[in-house]
């Protein structure tokens, strides 16, 4: 079984409801994008082309469990209030889960496969607002979407979508609080604890820069190692992405440090495909010794979602590979990461045997 990620028009996807019945999973949360593209959606979704009683939503909602969250639970439910009215004439679910800490993958991965149950024996659309849906929780309900896509019979049946909604702005106080160390998504163990001593790393830096330099102080470790680093350029928001060169400056200036431009996340996608790609097929010539494939998505979510089912399809077409995601484990954010929408944006999964 392979996975292969493409971009899709939000148009598009409407006109797509209009002839399966659609299941919405989301994720309101303390930003105002969170409930964007619900917003967008409700109000597109026009009763006299589309039956409500052919979509569920199912509301993943995370509950801070610390105090100093209360005010940020507050504004979360705010958020919440301006789709309260639309949503009334459809099916709703909501799983609450504590998040981050006490959180349980295995508790979103078993309300997932539950949800997409709503429509059995039916073909129907699945689609997946990923805007504001912690990581951790993301990989669970990759997790999910694999485990329903091994049977032939069932993965028939679905067609995946994911919608990510940008932010206007980011905050000036965008920084996590409590800083843990590299942790991998798929073992859940620290990066240090990883066997492997020839080790790849593909890196997506993000607006905060801590974790490119964690990363590569790990990955210098290792008896063999090399580090790619994935730079966005985006003429539409060039100070974002002089703000995110800047944050990584030390990652940047390291001479052992491949950079490689991206222009859109299409163009970052198909990089990262064709980059993996070489990665395993150079491992897989070379079997005196295992290798470790690992990409940090530290940038824009979407790559999370990307880097998950591109490691699988690796992970299952090459012996003596073993793959893994990297996170920074151990926080959460304590203060708005963003202000405001931006852009929303489309991405299709599409499976083959």
């Amino acid at each position: 079984m392979r996975t292969l990620f493409d971009t899709i028009e939000l148009e598009n996807i409407i006109d797509l409801c209009k002839k399966r019945p659609t299941v919405l999973v989301a994720t309101p949360n303390y930003e105002e994008r969170s409930v964007g593209f619900l917003q967008w959606f409700l109000k597109e979704c026009d009763p006299s082309t589309i039956d409500p009683t052919r979509i569920i939503i199912h509301l993943l909602w995370p509950k801070g469990t610390s105090a100093r969250v209360d005010l940020l639970e507050q504004l979360k439910a705010l958020h919440f209030e301006k789709i309260t009215e639309p949503l009334k004439q459809y099916t709703v679910d909501r799983t609450v889960f504590s998040y981050p800490n006490d959180f349980n993958d295995r508790e979103i991965i078993d309300h997932v496969l539950r949800t997409l149950e709503y429509f059995p024996g039916e073909p129907y659309n699945l689609l997946i607002d990923i805007s504001c849906m912690p990581r951790l929780v993301l990989v669970s309900v990759c997790h999910a979407i694999r485990q329903f896509f091994l049977s032939k019979e069932t993965r028939q049946q679905i067609s995946v979508y994911f919608v990510y909604a940008s932010p206007g702005r980011y905050a000036a106080l965008r920084y996590a609080q409590n800083v843990g160390g590299i942790k991998g998504y798929f073992s859940g163990r620290p990066i240090h604890d990883c066997r492997s001593d020839h080790l790849s790393a593909i890196v997506f830096p993000s607006l905060q820069g801590y974790e490119g330099k964690l990363l590569y102080d790990e990955v210098r470790t290792r008896i063999s190692s090399s580090v790619t680093a994935f730079v966005a350029v985006n003429c539409n928001d060039y100070l974002t992405s002089l703000a995110t060169m800047r944050a990584n400056q030390f990652l940047l200036e390291q001479r052992d440090v491949n950079i490689s431009y991206y222009f859109s996340i299409k163009d970052g996608l198909d990089k990262l495909a064709y980059l993996l790609e070489n990665e395993a097929s150079r491992a897989a010539e070379r079997i005196a010794h295992s290798k470790l494939i690992l990409v940090a998505p530290f940038g824009p979510k979407v790559f999370t979602i990307a880097a998950c089912f591109m490691l699988w399809n690796l992970k299952d077409n090459f012996e003596g590979i073993d793959t893994e995601i990297a996170h920074v484990s151990g926080f959460q954010y304590l203060s708005l990461y963003s202000l405001g929408l931006g852009n929303m944006s489309g991405y299709k999964l599409t499976c083959e045997d």
